[in-house]
């Protein structure tokens, strides 16, 4: 029975960390409803978990922690169009993104709106 309750907590978790990654990128895209989804699962998996470690063993514990770390893996593998593309990529070439900083700045308002 401690074997299974490992795998059913392991993949519990795995549901939690992934739900939480989808929940952070429709944060992001100003998708309320979508965060709230994701949200309700993060907590549906962690009441599987929750339940199975106070109610039966702690010792599921470890297998909880890998489903985390896989559940993070699942939801934010790289897609195959951004190969060879990263956001550290100016930084590698010493070159600043002038056009991007500025606009950020002038949406940020730290900066009145400059010129071209």
């Amino acid at each position: 029975m401690t074997p299974l309750l490992c795998l059913v907590v392991l993949l519990s978790a795995t549901l939690i960390d992934y739900a939480h990654a989808r929940c952070v990128v429709a944060i992001a895209d100003r998708a309320p409803h979508r965060a709230a989804i994701w949200s309700l699962v993060q907590w549906g998996g962690a009441t599987v978990g929750f339940i199975i470690a106070v109610k039966v063993t702690f010792w599921v514990l470890p297998f909880e922690a890998a489903g985390l770390y896989a559940g993070t893996l699942l939801a934010i593998r790289p897609r195959a169009s951004d190969q060879g593309v990263t956001l550290a990529e100016p930084l590698r070439s010493q070159r600043i993104p002038v056009e991007l900083v500025r606009s950020g700045l002038e949406r940020s308002g730290t900066v009145p709106a400059l010129s071209s």
